[in-house]
């Protein structure tokens, strides 16, 4: 149950990029070991949003993810379908969207560690060891990863792939600045769709938190 619970507040992480990057920018971020592209980022400090783009492995984008910090909303969008949906990112991080009182947030803290200075990709990168713990009404979670900060900019160049044990993901062919206003905008012409019940992967969480118990 830790591990699922701890990917859903990881999906919502790249949203607080947009408030610890300094600067506004592009990226690219791929698998370090592999080189295959993972996704595409732009971050506007002044408008506090951010687009994630999903890629594949044959390059073709499986997903649009925008945030904005301003509302703690987070829009997906379906390309082919010209659709979109609007989640709610608090209700997430507090895990009252999953419907299970045993899985809502008590108390959440994050510590960070200076363990160096280095050159990662040709930026001059602090490396922070970073821990986590998450306490929740059943339980609790702890979690430990590795980040590389291009300071003074605050653009994280490489973290640890929670995706891919002992693994990492680098960011690349940044170009800072604003990105184009409507990149950080829901298209006129999509339509708007309820999201997903959680309340389902709510219950898968309770039964594998119970079978630990």
């Amino acid at each position: 149950m830790k591990k699922l619970f701890a990917l859903v507040i990881a999906f919502l992480g790249f949203g607080l990029t947009v408030v610890s990057a300094q600067s506004s920018y592009y990226g690219e971020t791929f698998e370090k070991e592999t080189g295959v592209m993972r996704s595409r980022t732009w971050v506007s400090i002044s408008k506090m949003k951010s687009r994630l783009e999903h890629i594949s492995k044959d390059g073709k984008i499986t997903g649009v993810t925008i945030f904005d910090m301003n509302t703690l909303t987070s829009c997906n969008l379906d390309l082919d379908k010209k659709t979109y949906q609007i989640m709610d990112m608090k209700t997430l991080i507090d895990g009252t969207a999953l419907g299970v009182e045993s899985l809502k947030v008590v108390d959440s803290t994050m510590e960070r560690t200076v363990l160096g200075k280095e050159i990662i990709e040709g930026y001059d990168c602090t490396h922070y060891g970073v821990s986590t713990v998450t306490t929740t009404q059943g339980g609790g979670d702890s979690g430990q990863y590795d980040e590389w900060v291009w300071e003074p900019h605050g653009i994280t160049i490489q973290i640890t792939d929670e995706m891919r044990f002992g693994n990492y993901l680098v960011t690349k062919n940044i170009n800072l600045g604003e990105p184009p206003a409507n990149l950080l905008e829901i298209p006129e012409d999509f339509t708007e769709v309820k999201a997903p019940d959680l309340s389902e992967l709510g219950a898968m969480l309770e039964l594998f938190q119970s079978g630990k118990n």
